[in-house]
């Protein structure tokens, strides 16, 4: 990043939050368990035919 763009960031950064701002709260995301990841588990397994290309 060149260095005019970290110092517009910054800058934008100020102004925003003396504007009165607020910086939202980070989402938070879980991780599936391995044991979550199959949808269908009563249904037969798809059969997958790799191919070049």
């Amino acid at each position: 990043m060149k260095r005019i763009e970290e110092i517009e960031g910054v800058t934008a950064f100020l102004m925003s939050s003396a504007a009165g701002w607020d910086i939202p709260q980070k989402d938070t995301v879980s991780i599936s368990k391995p044991e979550k990841y199959i949808l269908n588990p009563n249904s037969k397994s798809p059969q997958i035919t790799l191919r070049q290309g």
